[in-house]
Parts: structure tokens; sequence; C-alpha cells
């Protein structure tokens, strides 16, 4: 017998696997359908994780921003402590209120110099992670 002919139980068994498809058609129209919904709200819709990730990126960045901003307002500060200094020490007579204002002046312009360093190192840390994340989201393709 040619290979393309099918004995009557090959046929039989194809024609009953069949009849079982037909018999449960809606429950299957069901499933398929629930099965196709879940896929699609899972492909639209972001994960918690996802949505964590993007939580974390966007507080670290704005950590970032803030540091930076710190930075800047602190190097400003520092400018006009720098140029008070100058002033009280151009002074042609200096008393000791001079003398003192000149020492709180010297302290608050270093207190401010270590201020605008942590700034610095918090949006150096800061971008450096936003960095490797990026890279670990984003692979470069060599």
């Amino acid at each position: 017998m040619p290979p393309h002919h099918k004995t009557p139980p090959e046929a039989a068994s194809e024609k009953s696997f069949l009849d079982l498809l037909n018999a449960y058609k809606e429950l299957l129209t069901v499933i398929v359908f629930f099965l196709g919904g879940f896929l699609w709200v899972y492909g639209i819709f972001a994960t918690k994780r996802q949505v964590n990730v993007l939580l974390w990126y966007t507080l670290t960045y704005n950590r970032m921003i803030e540091s930076r901003l710190a930075a800047d307002a602190a190097e400003k500060e520092i400018d006009e402590l720098t140029q008070v200094l100058k002033d009280l020490k151009n002074l042609p007579l200096c008393d000791a209120g001079c003398t003192s204002r000149i020492e709180k002046t010297t302290e608050k312009r270093d207190r401010k110099a270590r201020e605008r360093e942590e700034s610095i190192k918090n949006y150096q840390a800061a971008q450096t992670q936003i960095s490797g994340a990026i890279e670990r989201l984003v692979p470069v393709n060599d």
C-alpha cells in the first residue's frame, strides 16, 4: 500500500480526535481567549519589577540633579564668602571684631567647600549608577 494512504485505524483515530475537538470547541475558545488576553495585558502593562526599576531610576536621577544644584549653590556661596574675606582683609584698620569676622567667614567658607565636595561625590556616584543601569538595560553591540 502506498505511504500516503491511511489505514483504517489511523483514519478512525484522526476522526475521533476531530470529534473530541469539536465537542470542546467552546471550552477551547474560552481558554484561547483568556490566554490571549493575559498575554496582551502582560505585554501592554508594566510589571511590578519594571515599575520598581523606573522608580529607582527616577529617584537616582533626582538625587543626581539635587546634588548638582547643591554643588552649584555651594560654589556660588564660596565665591561670595571669598569676596567678603578679600574685602575684610583689604580694610586699612582691622580690630578684634574684624579679625573674629574673618575667622568665622573662613570657617564658613571651608564648611561650604566640604559640602560642595560631598555634593560632587554624590552627583558622580548617582551618575555612575545610572550609567551602569542603562548599560545593563540597553547592551551595546560591538
